[in-house]
């Protein structure tokens, strides 16, 4: 099961004794992390499937230059 596609995903701040063995946090412009489940959703589906994407919606998702 799936959480409701505008379920917003919280913000979570670690505590002092977990955060201390965190590595950081990554930031990768070509692959944002939205603030809802659906928009993560739909990006992921249309990165995995760009050729679908492309037939039903008339887009080609970011990342890709062509449908294959």
């Amino acid at each position: 099961l799936s959480p409701a596609l505008d379920a917003v995903v919280p913000i979570i701040t670690l505590p002092p004794e977990l955060a201390r063995h965190s590595r950081g946090v990554e930031d990768d412009p070509a692959n944002p992390i939205y603030d809802t489940y659906g928009a993560n959703a739909w990006k992921s589906r249309t990165r995995a499937h760009p050729d679908v994407a492309l037939l039903h919606h008339g887009i080609v998702p970011a990342g890709h230059s062509s449908a294959q």
